[in-house]
């Protein structure tokens, strides 16, 4: 048996480990961490990656209007209207569905990168 190496009993015997230092383990497992978040930002689809830019247009919220109805308003034909709700949202930092009367909203329009009707 090596010095560095140690043994564990397990059930279903005794086990010799290698004895790699805990500290050696969370460098490894940070390094793992940081190139899967270099990763997902450098994949995750968005108007800055693919140097498109988003149109909007201005909608000023008037009497009977939710967000619903706007962004209804504005999905393409044989669009997903959960979309264009959700883009709104992002546009305008929204952390809800409420909308006011006299509120002005912009909304995206046209070919929006990422996202498809």
């Amino acid at each position: 048996m090596r010095h560095d190496a140690r043994l564990f009993c397990t059930e279903t015997g005794v086990v010799e480990t290698t004895g790699v230092p805990m500290r050696s383990l969370i460098r490894i497992g940070l390094t793992a961490l940081m190139v899967a978040g270099m990763l997902i930002v450098l994949v995750i689809p968005g108007a800055e990656a693919d140097g498109g830019q988003v149109n909007t247009v201005s909608h000023v919220v008037q009497a009977g209007d939710s967000l619903w109805s706007v962004a209804r308003a504005y999905t393409p034909e044989a669009g997903d209207t959960r979309k264009i709700v959700a883009l709104i949202r992002d546009a305008n930092l929204m952390s809800s569905d409420v909308i006011h009367v006299g509120e002005v909203i912009d909304v995206p329009v046209g070919n929006i990168p990422g996202w498809s009707a």
